[in-house]
């Protein structure tokens, strides 16, 4: 025997209107300018919705590092839900509308105070207001080097991939890039995602040497120059130390890569290499 569940008109109607708050409509502006140092949702988007707290927490997403000043770039929508996404907002609960893309353009920003400054304190007593100087020592908070757009791993760096961004030293790793020149012609080792702070363990000078290819080796002892091919053991850029393995009868010896598949070893390479080969 099959029972019928009658559900409440009241009941019903509580829940849709539950869903319909939740929703929030984010409709994309056409173009926006920005003076502050991250771009957030509020920036390039107007945002509908009853739940005002919502709307303040999603106004409030940041989405990447506000383009130099009079530079201009150009979001699309998917972009902007895919860097929601990553922030953890469900975007089956909102819906989009408005531009397809958005022109965001930075603007100058106002250098902040630096130096020695005097403030002024006003305490409120009983014998009304009293005020009292504050010296003090300003400085703007670090920059470091971040990411202005998503990038893959195995990537070379370049100027337009990186800029230098304003953050709270406690949010910045301790291995973290101060000036743009120490990543210039690095290459990735992870992904990199839009925004982030570049570490010293997300990048790595070009391989010019890979494990298991062929390279050729150049032994340089009194006087005399010598030139053999071997495998190689190891990855290893430029000025890295790499061990390589003979082809005639496997002996392997370290050597220290100066071009692309091509490594050096020295007198005095050699000669370490003759007290560590029986590790090997």
């Amino acid at each position: 025997m099959q029972r019928t569940i009658l559900i409440p008109l009241a009941v019903v109607a509580v829940l849709v209107c539950t869903v319909y708050t939740r929703a929030a409509e984010l409709r994309l502006k056409p173009k926006c300018q920005i003076s502050g140092a991250v771009v957030t949702l509020g920036d390039v988007a107007d945002i509908f919705t009853t739940d005002q707290k919502q709307a303040d927490t999603l106004a409030a997403v940041e989405l990447f590092p506000t383009p130099a000043p009079s530079q201009q770039r150009f979001v699309r929508l998917r972009e902007i839900q895919d860097l929601l996404f990553s922030h953890g907002v469900n975007l089956a609960e909102h819906r989009f509308s408005g531009s397809s893309q958005v022109a965001v353009t930075g603007v100058g920003r106002r250098p902040p105070r630096t130096g020695k400054q005097r403030f002024e304190a006003t305490v409120h007593t009983a014998d009304g207001p009293a005020r009292f100087p504050i010296d003090a020592e300003v400085s703007p908070p670090p920059e470091f080097v971040v990411a202005v757009h998503s990038l893959s791993r195995g990537v070379v760096i370049r100027e337009t991939d990186v800029e230098l961004c304003s953050v709270a030293s406690k949010k910045a790793p301790p291995d973290a890039f101060h000036t743009i020149n120490e990543v210039i012609g690095t290459e990735t080792t992870q992904a990199v995602p839009n925004g982030k702070v570049l570490r010293s363990e997300m990048v790595r000078r070009p391989l010019m040497v890979r494990r298991g290819e062929v390279v050729t080796v150049t032994a340089r002892r009194a006087g005399i120059r010598i030139r053999t091919t071997a495998r190689a053991r190891d990855d290893g850029s430029r000025g890295e130390t790499v061990v390589v393995e003979s082809l005639l009868d496997r002996t392997r010896y370290f050597t220290r890569v100066v071009a692309v598949r091509k490594v050096e070893v020295c007198s005095t390479g050699l000669a370490a290499a003759s007290a560590r080969r029986a590790s090997f």
